[in-house]
């Protein structure tokens, strides 16, 4: 951080960031939008207009219409100006589930006690904010900036963007000059981003128009604007009924000024266009930014050994836990999303509806909850999810909790008549017949009465609620996110789809008074392994992870595999990765990662992975290599790692002494998950997350 950030970050405020396990978006794939909120002030312009601002504010609030429209857009990064009121930001910023920077503004006459206010959201981690850089504080200067300038430097998936939110003077009278002043204060505050090789972002109501002395003033100074670049329609903002002019912009300069994809501005609904109502006296502007270009499979230089997790692409070594955490950690998270397993979108927000709660069930040893999650903003006919959700009966204070995907329906977990039973249109082949389809039919499996009796509990949901499993990717989730930012090659498979319908479960979980919220485990088998894995890399929320025999794809590593290898599994399952994956398909040495990599994504959290002596296909051995590859991480973070060689076989005990925070643990079956792998799997659980009350 520099001197000067440091010493004016107390100026502006920051809302809790979210942790890590927000990020999932490529570096820099972001959609940012300026709105002018005119003080939360909707306007209309007839009779008609009035008669629905009438009735919207009687059935909402302007917070929740606000957040409504723009959770329908889906933003990364929300630029506001005119906020007025702090309550109210903080309020759409809690609905949006975004971090904060609070800028108070300056000038506080004409009806505006708290000033003329502004904000940046943000879906990133906010690394620091201050209130009107490089200038002096308010009223020293107030000709300058006088309602409102703020920066935010965010951390996009490991690449540093700083967000420069503006409020330019109105083109009064011989005003021009001051608007040019203003203009060359942004540029020498942001040229110390961009001589750090930041990409700057600077959005807001500028008041003036493109053909003036301020839009070729903004350009002189090396900034670009979107629209100019990549704009659809007229670009007009104001007013938002009836729109004359363009005065709302989004500039960019730096990295990201080379990856303008789109620029638009937002119509139609409550933002306003030519009918009666809206929700601010401007229309909002969405800039989408893609992803910085990666080079192709035949470009990557070949690695016939394992690459190192302590050491970046580009060779730098990774010498601290800062650097793992800033630098190497996110520049991973990037690789394995473009070039294997693809790009989700960020997190939808999730909205539950409880269907049944406090079911006694399993002769009264067991509780039984219900919810059926559904998406703001993806529609009516987007996909619900059915989680349920078993808790000990007796448990002393909130349950941690293991979960976990199915593969048939949550009825098939446990033999309860009081569990839902959920129909499809298509479900795999093998849930087709009773026996392993029909209620109880993987009771075995799962042995909720062995969870709920040592004080867990367990969450489940079919995969088929989030995506089928079939080479589709017009159905599930899929559909709802047509216009990701992302190249087509790197679009998410199933696997990915599955590991974000986990995260969205995770997003409830967390809110459940009776679930321990930090005490989150997620366990998988087979291909649902091979998603937990990759839902507790993406996702710091999660405690513990278990990829039972997860094989290629999870634990095993793709290099000097001599079971399941790349091609074999691209061809029998190409949807369950990007596009890119089928690629390596033997030329795996070009991979720029392997799975132990992935693994070590969950450092310092304990990973637990299970495999059956029989089950040579998943490979156990491969994933005891992947284990010990990925142990330097969490040494370089203060965690023991592994102990011994990091192997346990069925009939040695799990304990301190033992076993650290990674562990394999071997029995001899075949490809199954059981009561016998539960046993160790809870012990393990009791050792690392301490055991239940």
């Amino acid at each position: 951080m520099s001197p000067r950030i440091a010493a004016t970050i107390f100026l502006a405020w920051i809302a809790a960031a979210p942790p890590l396990h927000s990020l999932q978006a490529p570096a820099s794939a972001l959609r940012a939008v300026s709105w002018n909120v005119h003080g939360f002030g909707p306007v209309a312009g007839d009779d008609a207009g009035r008669a629905a601002l009438a009735r919207a504010r009687r059935d909402k609030s302007v917070v929740e219409l606000c957040a409504a429209a723009l959770a329908g857009v889906r933003p990364d990064v929300v630029v506001l100006q005119e906020v007025a009121s702090e309550a109210r930001l903080r309020e759409l910023a809690a609905t949006l589930d975004m971090a904060l920077a609070y800028f108070p503004g300056g000038w506080k006459g004409g009806g505006w006690p708290e000033g003329i206010s502004g904000a940046i959201l943000s879906r990133f981690p906010i690394l620091a904010a201050e209130d009107r850089p490089g200038l002096p504080p308010y009223g020293e200067q107030s000709d300058i900036f006088s309602r409102f300038l703020g920066r935010a430097l965010l951390d996009v998936q490991g690449e540093r963007v700083a967000v420069y939110a503006a409020h330019m003077l109105p083109s009064w009278d011989n005003t021009t000059h001051i608007r040019l002043a203003e203009i060359a204060a942004v540029a020498n505050a942001a040229q110390e981003d961009l001589d750090a090789g930041a990409s700057v972002l600077v959005l807001g109501d500028m008041n003036h128009r493109p053909e003036t002395d301020e839009h070729r003033a903004w350009a002189a100074a090396g900034f670009r604007d979107a629209f100019v670049l990549s704009g659809e329609g007229a670009g007009l903002t104001f007013p938002s009924i009836g729109p004359e002019r363009r005065i709302d912009y989004a500039f960019a300069a730096g990295p990201l000024a080379r990856r303008v994809v789109s620029c638009r501005v937002l119509t139609g609904g409550d933002f306003g266009d030519d009918g009666g109502f809206a929700l601010s006296d401007h229309l909002p502007v969405l800039a989408t930014f893609g992803a910085p270009s990666r080079p192709g499979v035949d470009e990557l230089p070949p690695l016939a050994a394992l690459p190192d997790p302590l050491r970046m692409l580009d060779g730098t070594p990774v010498e601290s836990a800062e650097d793992w955490t800033t630098r190497r950690r996110p520049e991973l998270l990037e690789l394995f999303q473009h070039y294997m397993y693809g790009f989700a979108p960020q997190a939808a927000k999730v909205r539950a509806r409880v269907v049944q709660s406090g079911t006694s069930i399993l002769d009264g040893a067991c509780v039984l909850e219900e919810v059926e999650l559904s998406f703001v903003g993806l529609g009516p006919d987007a996909p619900t999810v059915l989680l349920a959700l078993f808790l000990p009966a007796h448990a002393d204070g909130p349950a941690p909790v293991f979960l976990g995907l199915n593969k048939c329906g949550n009825h098939t977990v446990v033999d309860s008549p009081e569990v839902t039973r959920r129909e499809w249109p298509w479900q795999h082949s093998s849930c087709s017949d009773e026996a392993n389809g029909g209620r109880g039919a993987r009771d075995s499996t799962w042995v909720v009465k062995n969870l709920v009796a040592r004080g867990y509990g367990l969450a489940t949901l079919c995969v088929t609620d989030v995506d089928p499993d079939r080479h589709d990717f017009g159905n599930g989730i899929h559909a709802h996110y047509p216009d990701l930012p992302h190249p087509d090659e790197a679009r998410w498979g199933t696997i990915a789809a599955w590991a974000w319908g986990l995260r969205r479960a995770i997003d409830h979980l967390v809110t459940v008074p009776v679930v321990d919220g930090e005490r989150i485990a997620l366990i998988g088998h087979s291909r649902r392994g091979k998603t937990a894995l990759l839902a507790a890399a993406l996702d710091e929320r999660v405690a513990l992870v278990v990829p039972h025999q997860s094989g290629t794809g999870g634990m095993a590593l793709s290099r000097d595999n001599d079971q399941e290898t790349v091609g074999r599994i691209t061809s029998a399952f190409p949807h369950w990765f990007g596009g890119l994956f089928a690629e390596f398909a033997g030329r795996e040495e070009r991979l720029p990662f392997d799975q132990h990599l992935l693994v070590a994504l969950v450092a310092p959290r304990p990973v637990l992975d299970t495999g059956g002596l029989q089950d040579r296909w998943a490979n156990y051995d491969s994933a005891l290599r992947c284990l010990r590859a990925a142990a330097p991480v969490w040494e370089l973070l203060g965690a023991r790692g592994l102990v011994g060689d990091g192997v346990l076989e069925e009939g040695e005990d799990i304990t301190r002494e033992s076993a650290g925070e990674l562990l394999q643990f071997r029995r001899n079956t075949a490809h199954v998950l059981d009561a016998g792998y539960w046993e160790a799997i809870l012990d393990f659980a009791d050792l690392n997350l301490g055991r239940p009350r």
